[in-house]
Order: structure tokens, then C-alpha cells, then sequence
């Protein structure tokens, strides 16, 4: 970005309560106390950002640990972008125009012919791109980055920042209220009317329509009409530098003294909690819910994780599936935390636990990233049925036939000692349909024959029940439905 952007850059499973709607931020460990201007992402983990001085420093995981590349120049370096993640370029002061194919493992300069300051670059596809900078200054390369062409933007103001929608539809911030539209790929340009005299740092649009720019003062200008007409918002006093948006709405901006204003519904800004007092120059999001943020004093910041989890299955039922899979599907995150609610915990990602009695259980997941934040969420998970117990050898050849069934089950087993049984039948929920107390067995082959006609059974699983004073024999049947 330019110099003027960075003087800067079972039964059930129920959340009960979850993050914040808007996305709250932590620190990673600066690099060095060098000015950030920029950053990009190429995917999840693959990042740069670019500083004061000729900085470049790289991460592989994310943020969590970066390292300078050295590229042997002291020109401030305003912005960078990648097409992939070998392919990138870095521009900056005095017509500093870098390429790298190698993920920025080695560097080479490309000369215009020029000396004014380049502040942003911008790829629409692997072949073109556009470079926006001083005094007017617009040019574009249909060959990726071999040769550029300077294009008349037909104004002599500064130019920060360059946004395109589509591979025709792009536009260029700059001072003096400064907004420039192309329609045909950055071939040509006409001003818009922005209804501002403030230098705007930066643009964003989410469609052909819609579309955010920023800038000195607290400026936040929104169009929903392509550029045809703008609306003012206010939320700050501070010069906002940069913004990013994820979703329809869904937006971030930063700028002076740690500010970051967040919306959901474009009208709306909410200042977030502050958790530096650098100036922040640049943000950028890898995906929905993962931002990153650089600025003054070398100031690196990252989203906080958003914790979301599931849980298989929906109903859990003791007497048929003794343990649950619980899933974390938290976004953001290196690693999590389980508490199930009955005294347990893992930090196994995606554990199968299970619970020896029925309740309902107040459980907690947390998610934890490279930063000085986690997000949680409290979850209810009620369970049902008898867990089974050890076979008591006083039973045994616990049948049932026909399996499957329909009007009558016989269900047969073998006895030792004289004493009192209980039969019994459950469904799939957990329900008793059906209690049978049989007093004083004695030892021998037994039979018990159950009409179920009068059962109002629906089709499906049921569990027979065989219990003892001293331990208990279980059964699954299938019922098909009435002969």
C-alpha cells in the first residue's frame, strides 16, 4: 500500500452460547520494530507483509513465525501481491517494481523508466495486472508484469489503493476524494463523484454494485449502485488505512492508533476492542473468519479463533451406543480444549467419548491460535438408557427369534440359579414399551412368549432387557411391522 496508507498496513445437542459476531483480535510476535505497509496472504498459511527500508518478511504457519527475506534494497516497500504461491510482486518508492517465481526466494527489479512513488498493485489473472501510484500515476501489463504500459487516469492526485470486482471492473483510491472506475480491464478511466475531499487509503468491492472505500478522518463511503452515488457512514475520527470484507457486508477496517470498525450490515460500524496503540496500515482475511493485520513499530495482528463443533450421533442412547464422536470445526485454530461435563477433558481434536450414566451434561469447547485469544463455546448433550454392565454368568444364550419380527417374539435363555428376573423391552429412544417381572426362575432353559399387537410398536430397533440381581443380558431386534 502506499506511503500515504502507512505513514503504514442423546438426546439433543444445543449450543447455548457462542462468539462474538464480530471477530475479535490478538497479537503475534513482531518481526522486528520496522513500519509495515502491507500484507497478503497466498492461502491459509502462506504469507508476506512489506515495510519501511526494503523489509519482506515470509510465514509458513500462519503467522506464527515469520522471517525476513533479504532482497538487498532500502527503498520503502508499499505493497505486495501473488497470483499464487510462487508468483508474486512487491512495489514501493521510487518505481521499486519487484517479481519473484520462486515464492519469493530470489528477486528481480523490472524498470519502467520512471521515478514516481508506485503504492499499489493489483492482478486481475495470471497475465494482467495494474500499478497505481503518484501524481496520477496508472499502469498495466497484459503479460504478467514484462511490460507496462502507462494508461492516462486523468487526474495528477496521489493514488493509493486499486480494487477490481472482475477481470473489466476495478477502481483506484486517492487524495482529495479521489475514486476512479475502469469498465474494460483498467484500458480507461472516469472519476467518480465520492461526495468527499478527504484522501481515501483504500477500496473494496464485493460485487459490480457494492463496493466500501476509506480514508483521513474517519471516512468510510459505501455504493450499492456500482459507483452511480455514495453514502457517508461514521464511526471514527481517526484516519482509517486499509480495508477487507469476507461476506455481503461482512467487513473489517484499521487505521491511526490501533483502530479496527467492523459491520455485518454495511451501515453499522463497531469499534473493536483495542489491543495495540500502532498505527495499523493494512488488513487482509485468508478466508472468513481468519484476518491478519500490520503497522507501525512492526505491529502484527491475527483474528482469534471461532470455535464451532458437532456431534454424532444426535441421539445419544446408552442401552444401544455407549459412546459419542464429537467434532470441532473451529475455524482459525491450532489446537482445542474438551470439557464433556462429567469431570473429563482431551485435547484430542476430534474425540469419541462416552458417558457411563443417563443426564444431561454441560459441556465447553475451546479454540486456541497463535495469538493471545481463544473463543469458546458451551454446548448441553443429554443422554439417555442403561449403560450395559458386565454378562452375569448366571444367564446365558440370551435369543430371540424370528429376528426380525412382527406379531410374536419368543425370547429364550438359560438359567443356573434360582432367582427373580426381570424382561424387559426398549425402543430406540430409550423408552420402555414393555416390563415383564418373572419371580423365583428356576435353573434351566426358559421361554417367554410376547404378542405385540398390542405393543403399538413402529418398525425399526428395540432393545430386550434380561436383568438379574447380580447383572443383566441385552439384545437388539428388528421390528418390521404388523403381519
Amino acid at each position: 500500500m502506499s506511503p500515504y496508507k502507512s505513514i503504514f498496513l442423546l438426546i439433543g445437542f444445543l449450543i447455548l452460547n457462542i462468539s462474538p459476531l464480530y471477530s475479535q483480535w490478538g497479537n503475534l510476535t513482531p518481526f522486528n520494530s520496522t513500519n509495515l505497509n502491507a500484507v497478503y496472504f497466498a492461502d491459509d498459511k502462506l504469507g508476506y507483509a512489506v515495510g519501511d527500508g526494503g523489509l519482506l518478511i515470509k510465514t509458513n504457519d500462519g503467522g506464527k513465525t515469520w522471517v525476513k527475506i533479504t532482497i538487498g534494497l532500502t527503498e520503502d516497500f508499499y505493497d505486495v501481491f501473488f497470483l499464487n504461491q510462487d508468483d508474486g510482486f512487491i512495489v514501493g518508492e521510487q518505481a521499486t517494481l519487484l517479481v519473484t517465481t520462486n515464492g519469493g526466494v530470489n528477486w528481480s527489479g523490472i524498470t519502467i523508466g520512471i521515478s514516481t512513488n508506485f503504492n499499489s498493485i493489483f492482478f486481475t489473472d495470471a497475465q494482467t495486472g495494474i500499478i497505481a501510484g503518484d501524481n496520477g500515476y496508472i499502469s498495466k501489463t497484459t503479460n504478467s508484469g514484462a511490460i507496462w504500459t502507462q494508461i492516462n487516469s486523468g487526474v495528477v492526485f496521489f493514488l493509493t489503493s486499486i480494487h477490481f470486482s472482475s477481470k473489466d471492473t476495478g477502481y483506484v483510491t486517492g487524495s482529495v476524494g479521489t475514486l476512479l472506475k475502469t469498465t474494460d480491464g483498467g484500458d480507461s478511466w472516469t472519476s467518480l463523484s465520492t461526495g468527499t475531499i478527504e484522501i481515501l487509503s483504500d477500496v473494496f468491492f464485493l460485487n459490480g454494485d457494492r463496493g466500501y472505500a476509506v480514508g483521513k478522518n474517519g471516512t468510510i463511503i459505501k455504493t450499492t449502485n456500482g459507483g452511480s452515488s455514495f453514502t457517508k457512514k461514521s464511526a471514527s475520527s481517526f484516519w482509517l488505512k486499509g480495508i477487507h470484507c469476507t461476506g455481503n457486508n461482512v467487513c473489517t477496517t484499521v487505521g491511526l492508533f490501533g483502530t479496527i470498525l467492523q459491520t455485518t450490515d454495511g451501515n453499522t460500524w463497531n469499534a473493536q476492542a483495542a489491543i495495540t496503540s500502532d498505527d495499523l496500515n493494512d488488513v487482509q482475511y485468508s478466508d472468513k473468519y481468519t484476518g491478519y493485520s500490520v503497522g507501525g513499530n512492526g505491529e502484527l495482528i491475527k483474528t482469534c479463533p471461532k470455535a464451532k463443533s458437532s456431534v454424532s450421533p444426535d441421539t445419544l442412547n446408552l442401552s444401544f451406543t455407549p459412546q459419542a464422536v464429537f467434532t470441532s470445526e473451529s475455524e482459525n485454530t491450532t489446537n482445542v480444549q474438551w470439557f464433556f461435563g462429567d469431570g473429563k477433558t482431551t485435547t484430542t481434536t476430534n474425540p469419541t467419548h462416552g458417558y457411563d450414566t443417563a443426564g444431561t451434561y454441560v459441556g465447553k469447547l475451546i479454540a486456541y491460535n497463535e495469538t493471545d485469544c481463544a473463543d469458546s463455546l458451551t454446548f448441553t448433550y443429554e443422554v439417555i438408557g442403561v449403560l450395559s454392565v458386565p454378562q452375569y454368568p448366571g444367564l446365558g444364550n440370551l435369543k430371540a427369534f424370528p429376528n426380525p419380527f412382527t406379531n410374536k417374539l419368543a425370547i429364550t435363555f438359560f438359567t443356573i440359579n434360582r432367582t427373580d428376573y426381570q424382561l424387559a423391552i426398549y425402543n430406540s429412544l430409550g423408552k420402555m414399551i414393555l416390563d415383564m417381572d418373572l419371580p423365583a426362575l428356576n435353573a434351566g432353559e426358559q421361554e417367554v412368549l410376547v404378542n405385540t399387537k398390542n405393543l403399538n410398536l413402529s418398525t425399526g430397533i428395540y432393545l430386550i432387557k434380561l436383568t438379574s440381581p447380580k447383572g443383566l443380558y441385552t439384545k437388539k431386534v428388528v421390528y418390521l411391522g404388523s403381519g
